[in-house]
C-alpha cells in the first residue's frame, strides 16, 4: 500500500465499491427482469381467465336462450334473439384463436379443444335443430325434452371443463406467485447482503487508506510542530522510501530542511564575523577617541605656543618703538630681541611639530576610518543575504528577516558617521596645511628678523629704517599669529567633534553587539 499513489488508493476503493455496486444492480436487473416475466405471465393468465370466464358466461347465455326459445315454442322466434345468438357466435370467432394460443399444457389445450368444440356443437344443435323446427313449428314434446336434455347436458359439460381449466390456471398462477414471492424473497436477501458486504469492504478498504494517509501525515505534523515550537531540531528527516506523493513531500521537505541548515550555518558564521568586526570597531573608535585626545592636547599646546609668540611679538614692538629714544641701548635690545627670535623661531618649530603630528594622526584616522566604512559595507551585505535567505524561508525566516533589517539600519548608520568623520578630517588636515604654511611664513619673518638683529652694526640711519622695517614685519608676524590662533581654534572644535563623532561610533558598536546576541540566541535554537 505504501508503493502506490494517493490517487490511486482512492480509485481502487472507489472501484471496490462501484464493483459491488454494479453486482447488486445487475443482480437486481435479473431479478427484476424474472418478475417482470412473471408479471407478464399474470397477465396472460388473468387475460386467459378472463376470456374462458367470458366463454361460461356466454355458455350460460347460450343455454339460457335456448331455455327461452324451449319455453316459448309456440311463438315466432324474435329478431332479437337471433340477434343474440349471433352475437354468441362472432364472440366465439372472435376469442377461438386467442383461447388456444393461449393454452401452454396439454391439458389446457385438449380442454380448450373439447370447451370450444361442445360450443360450436351446442350452436350448431341449437340453431339447425331448433331454431329451424320452432321456426317450421315441426316440434313436439319429446323433441323439446330431448333438446332441453342435449342442450343442458352440453352446457354442464361445457362449465365444468371451463371451470378445469380455471382451476389448471389458478393453480398455475398460485405456483407463479409463489415462484415470484421467492424471487422477490431471495433479491431482498442478496441485496442485504449485498450491502453488508459493501459495507464491511468499504470500512476495510477506508481503514486501509486512512491508515496509509492518516500515519505519514500525521509524522509530517509532529515533525513541523516539533521545529516550530520545540528546540528547532533540523537534523531530523520524514520518511522519503516511500514511492506516494508523501514519499515525494518527504523528499523535498528534507531537502528544504537541508537549505534551512546550510542558511542557519552561514548565518552563524556570519554573526562571528560581526561580532568580531564589532569588537574591531569598538577598538577602532577607543582608538579613534584616543587620539582626538590627542588632538585636543596638540591644539591646547598650540594655543600656549600662540600666545607665548603673541607675548614675544609685543616685546619686539615695544622694542621698535623704543629703539628712537634708547638707540644707546641697541645693542642690548638687539640682543633680547635675537633672543627673542630664536624663542619665537623654536615655538614655531614645536607647532610644526603638532601640526605634523596633526596631519600624522588625520592619516591614522583616514585608514580607520576605511577599516569601518569596509566593516560596514561587510556587515551591510551580509545582513543583505540573510535577508534574502529569510525570505526564502517564508515564515520560519521572519524572524530572521527582522534581524537582518536592524543589522543593515545599523551598518547604514555607521556608514553615515564614517562619512562625517571623514569630513572632519578634512577640514582638519585643511587647517593644518594651512597652519603649516603660517608656520613656515612665520620662520622665514624669524629668520628675518635675526638677520636684523645680527646686523645692528649697521649705522644709526640705517637702524632708524631696519627697526621701521621690523615694526611692519612685527605686523605682520601678529597678523600671521591671529591666523594661527584661528586654525588651532579651528583643531580643537574639530578634534571635539571627532570626539563625539567616536562616542556614536561607540555606541553604534554596543547596539551592533547587542543585535549580534539576538541573531545569535536565535540561530542557537536550531540544532544543525
Amino acid at each position: 500500500m505504501e508503493n502506490l499513489k494517493i490517487r490511486v488508493k482512492i480509485l481502487l476503493g472507489f472501484g471496490l465499491v462501484m464493483s459491488l455496486f454494479l453486482f447488486s444492480v445487475v443482480f437486481a436487473m435479473r431479478s427484476v427482469s424474472k418478475i417482470e416475466e412473471v408479471s407478464i405471465g399474470f397477465e396472460g393468465r388473468l387475460e386467459q381467465i378472463r376470456i374462458l370466464e367470458g366463454v361460461k358466461l356466454k355458455l350460460t347465455s347460450t343455454t339460457l336462450l335456448f331455455m327461452d326459445i324451449i319455453i316459448d315454442k309456440d311463438e315466432p322466434i324474435s329478431g332479437e334473439r337471433l340477434k343474440m345468438l349471433e352475437g354468441f357466435k362472432d364472440y366465439l370467432a372472435t376469442h377461438e384463436t386467442e383461447l388456444r394460443s393461449a393454452a401452454d399444457t396439454e391439458f389446457e389445450k385438449t380442454t380448450t379443444e373439447k370447451i370450444l368444440v361442445n360450443f360450436h356443437k351446442l350452436l350448431e344443435i341449437g340453431e339447425h335443430e331448433l331454431v329451424a323446427r320452432v321456426n317450421a313449428k315441426q316440434i313436439d314434446e319429446a323433441f323439446l325434452v330431448k333438446m332441453d336434455d342435449v342442450i343442458d347436458e352440453m352446457a354442464i359439460s361445457s362449465r365444468e371443463t371451463v371451470d378445469q381449466v380455471i382451476a389448471s390456471i389458478e393453480g398455475e398462477l398460485a405456483q407463479a406467485h409463489q415462484d415470484q414471492d421467492e424471487i422477490i424473497a431471495s433479491t431482498h436477501m442478496w441485496q442485504l447482503v449485498n450491502i453488508a458486504l459493501g459495507v464491511v469492504l468499504v470500512l476495510i478498504a477506508s481503514w486501509f487508506i486512512v491508515a496509509s494517509i492518516a500515519k505519514p501525515l500525521n509524522d509530517s505534523i509532529d515533525l513541523l510542530k516539533d521545529i516550530a515550537e520545540g528546540e528547532g531540531d533540523l537534523t531530523r528527516k520524514l520518511n522519503d522510501k516511500r514511492k506516494d506523493e508523501f514519499g515525494q513531500l518527504g523528499h523535498w521537505f528534507n531537502r528544504f530542511l537541508q537549505n534551512i541548515r546550510s542558511i542557519i550555518a552561514q548565518v552563524q558564521i556570519s554573526v562571528s564575523d560581526i561580532s568580531a568586526a564589532g569588537t574591531q570597531l569598538s577598538s577602532t573608535s577607543n582608538e579613534i577617541s584616543h587620539t582626538a585626545d590627542n588632538m585636543a592636547q596638540g591644539a591646547e599646546r598650540e594655543a600656549a605656543a600662540l600666545t607665548q609668540a603673541a607675548a614675544t611679538i609685543g616685546m619686539i614692538a615695544s622694542a621698535f618703538e623704543e629703539v628712537a629714544s634708547q638707540i644707546n641701548d641697541l645693542k642690548g635690545l638687539a640682543d633680547k630681541a635675537k633672543a627673542a627670535a630664536n624663542g619665537a623661531n623654536q615655538a614655531v618649530g614645536e607647532t610644526q611639530a603638532s601640526m605634523q603630528a596633526i596631519g600624522d594622526s588625520s592619516g591614522k584616522i583616514v585608514g580607520i576610518v576605511n577599516v569601518i566604512t569596509e566593516i560596514a559595507n561587510q556587515t551591510n551585505l551580509l545582513s543583505l543575504n540573510a535577508a534574502i535567505e529569510a525570505a526564502k524561508a517564508g515564515e520560519q525566516g521572519k524572524g530572521f528577516a527582522v534581524v537582518a533589517e536592524e543589522v543593515r539600519n545599523l551598518a547604514d548608520r555607521s556608514n553615515s558617521q564614517v562619512d562625517q568623520i571623514k569630513n572632519l578630517i578634512g577640514i582638519s588636515s585643511q587647517n593644518v596645511e594651512k597652519g603649516k604654511s603660517i608656520s613656515n611664513n612665520m620662520v622665514k619673518v624669524l629668520q628675518e628678523i635675526s638677520h636684523m638683529v645680527s646686523s645692528m652694526a649697521v649705522p644709526i640711519s640705517q637702524t632708524a629704517t631696519a627697526v621701521e622695517e621690523q615694526k611692519a614685519s612685527v605686523d605682520e608676524l601678529a597678523k600671521t599669529a591671529e591666523e594661527i590662533s584661528q586654525v588651532s581654534e579651528a583643531n580643537a572644535a574639530a578634534s571635539h567633534q571627532l570626539s563625539g563623532a567616536t562616542s556614536q561610533i561607540a555606541q553604534t558598536a554596543e547596539e551592533l553587539a547587542q543585535m549580534v546576541e539576538k541573531l545569535k540566541n536565535l540561530t542557537d535554537r536550531f540544532r544543525t
